[in-house]
């Protein structure tokens, strides 16, 4: 059968796979376009989802930093107080029992109360050192009694610099031998500041295994005004520092001071206002964090 006049069959088939390889090229490049922008996305993708995932690490690792327990702080196994419960020590601390040390109760001197079974101290306890929140009792390997340095004595209170709150506020006051005679308006030829010796009380205020006391200090500027103040003297091997203090205001008298560690309660009966009794809540410096009445 002839062919229809200017068609050949060769040309057509040429004509046909020419077109075919053309369109089949421009499918190829796009389909590799499209294969690198979904490869680049997926790649942007998961830099993106790592980048999270370190984020959140290190989210999870500071928090769990923050949350950590410091040398000297507390926490509890007994989540009665939501404050301390569900915590640990910090990375290189070491968990004790919270047992106070109190030499005045006579034999080891270590005085358990309810919680100390179940409420930690965090320490470098086993480093050689009696640091903070050790003592004789919850670490006897770094706390021994040679370690706690001598003790205070009446004789070492009474010669060392105390401050009054009434009498030269803010300013050292020199003791000598229990006592300071003063004269800073220049008209009170009587006026003094001196340690009440029955009053001062011995005690571990910052649970370091070491002796502090609690001294009562009386001064008297002149008129009708006897004024007294606690100060908190913390044993540092021997040397006696006051690391905090507390007016009692105008003629008050102090029934009793008892000293447990961290906390130390004065029985008193206050002129024009009446009994009291008040606890002073230490920190692990023995500074007063807070005073709670009792009655």
């Amino acid at each position: 059968m002839p062919n229809p006049r200017g068609i050949k069959p060769f040309w057509l088939v040429a004509a046909i796979i020419l077109t075919a390889i053309i369109v089949g090229g421009a499918v190829y490049l796009w389909q590799n376009k499209v294969a690198e922008k979904l490869a680049r996305d997926f790649q942007s993708q998961v830099v993106g989802l790592s980048n999270k995932i370190t984020s959140l690490g290190q989210k999870g690792q500071n928090a769990t930093s923050t949350n950590c327990v410091k040398e000297g702080e507390e926490y509890s196994n007994e989540c009665g107080d939501l404050k301390l419960c569900n915590k640990s020590c910090c990375s290189g601390l070491t968990a004790v029992n919270r047992i106070g040390f109190n030499p005045a109760l006579g034999g080891n001197g270590c005085e358990w109360t309810n919680s100390s079974s179940w409420t930690y101290v965090c320490t470098y306890c086993g480093n050689g050192v009696c640091g903070a929140g050790e003592n004789q009792c919850n670490c006897p390997q770094d706390c021994t009694e040679s370690s706690t340095g001598q003790k205070l004595t009446l004789d070492i209170l009474g010669n060392m610099d105390y401050y009054s709150s009434q009498i030269l506020p803010g300013e050292k006051i020199k003791f000598v031998n229990g006592s300071a005679e003063i004269n800073p308006y220049g008209d009170c030829s009587v006026c003094y500041t001196r340690i009440m010796s029955n009053l001062v009380t011995y005690g571990d205020l910052n649970n370091d295994g070491q002796e502090d006391a609690v001294v009562v200090i009386e001064s008297y500027g002149g008129g009708t005004g006897f004024f007294r103040d606690l100060e908190f003297v913390i044993n540092q091997n021997g040397k006696p520092v006051v690391i905090d203090m507390r007016s009692l205001e105008d003629r008050t008298t102090i029934n009793s001071i008892i000293i447990k560690p961290g906390i130390v309660t004065i029985d008193m009966d206050i002129w024009q206002v009446g009994h009291k009794v008040v606890k002073c809540i230490l920190s692990t410096e023995g500074k007063i964090q807070e005073v709670q009445e009792v009655n």
